[in-house]
């Protein structure tokens, strides 16, 4: 203690001590830390490389984000922006920009703010033009939302249109919102991935598992038009879960009660392994917390499950980082494979024929 120098230093050693309860959940943060002034970024939500020939930095991404969402707001992608990729960026709020000076330099104190920048589809700046932006404090839900759709994209090209693809990023307010959001648009096709990878948890996930495992109980003859489903958000295809190592609490839970209900297989790697749960904290005299784990998850046997293991997977694959860094995604690849396997043995009906009508005469 006496060469501690500042709260970090405690928050570690608090950390390495409750760290021997070997229990999840168990965490150590916040005190009395001393206060120094921020600078705020800004960001455009694209990614930048720069031309070797003319030290100008070119847009080679932009990313599209959902502009009727407040928090995935994309900055060039704006009523009357007229951006493209492949377009260099000339200069910010009038000052010109080349390499090795760093455009995120020229973007401090820009989030939320309107910003000035010129553009051209040549290096040289010819018929170059300018446009005001707000640039985002963050563009990491942009990336996220690139990374679903991409991977949406993917399976649906993959399987001929034939599997859907919703990833559930939390068991919290988050998830619950992207599942619906992914989900049900997709309930009715062949198959379903369900990718609970790096699910980052929140509370008990019985309401996903819950929808995930409606059945058809009936169907409607309408008058007019196609026989209609009952639940018309009951999926009629086959299901699999991918999980990884970067999934837990909630998203150890997810693929437990996913595998009890007998929804599909597991893909993947084992999950982080955090089922003693929170629910109180102890404040400390300085506003720092350690929070403290005290319901333990039991299986229907009666014993303790999960903590500190995980839930293996059915068929464990490994993305393999070499692989992954080119954009391979061998978990989902192997997911793909096995729905389109399943679809070709156990064809989903998705609908009876139309019965004749009755003769009530």
């Amino acid at each position: 203690l006496p060469h501690l120098s500042d709260r970090d230093d405690l928050n570690y050693i608090i950390g390495e001590m409750i760290a021997e309860l070997n229990i999840g959940h168990t965490y150590v943060y916040g005190g009395d830390y001393s206060r120094f002034p921020t600078v705020p970024g800004g960001l455009l939500g694209c990614d930048f490389e720069v031309d070797a020939k003319s030290g100008r930095y070119r847009i080679t991404k932009i990313y599209n984000g959902r502009n009727w969402e407040p928090l995935f707001v994309a900055p060039l992608v704006q009523p009357g922006i007229g951006v493209k990729e492949g377009d260099y960026l000339i200069a910010v709020n009038g000052i010109e920009l080349k390499y090795p000076a760093n455009p995120f330099e020229l973007l401090e104190n820009t989030a939320g703010r309107q910003t000035a920048i010129k553009v051209s589809g040549k290096p040289g700046g010819e018929d170059a033009r300018e446009y005001t932006v707000e640039p985002a404090a963050s563009d990491i839900n942009l990336r996220y939302d690139d990374w679903v759709e991409s991977n949406r994209q993917k399976v649906l090209e993959a399987s001929g249109g034939k599997i859907g693809y919703v990833h559930v990023p939390s068991t919290a307010v988050t998830g619950l919102y992207e599942f619906g959001r992914q989900f049900f648009p997709q309930a009715d096709m062949d198959g379903i991935i369900v990718d609970v990878r790096y699910n980052s948890g929140g509370w008990m996930p019985s309401l996903f598992v819950d929808r995930l495992g409606r059945r058809l109980s009936s169907y409607w003859g309408r008058r007019y038009g196609t026989v209609a489903r009952f639940p018309s958000t009951a999926p009629v295809g086959h299901l699999a879960c991918l999980i990884n190592e970067r999934a837990g609490s909630g998203g150890d839970a997810f693929p437990y009660f996913f595998r009890q209900a007998g929804l599909g297989p597991l893909i993947g790697k084992r999950t982080w392994g955090g089922l003693v749960g929170m629910n109180r904290n102890i404040p400390m005299v300085d506003g720092g917390t350690v929070t403290v784990p005290t319901v333990g998850f039991m299986n229907l046997d009666g014993e303790y499950d999960v903590e500190g293991y995980g839930v293996a997977p059915d068929v464990e694959v490994e993305n393999e980082p070499d692989r992954a860094a080119k954009g391979v995604d061998q978990q989902l690849d192997s997911a793909i494979d096995y729905l389109m396997k399943k679809i070709k043995e156990d064809p989903p009906v998705r609908r009876v024929p139309k019965p004749k009508d009755p003769d009530k005469s």
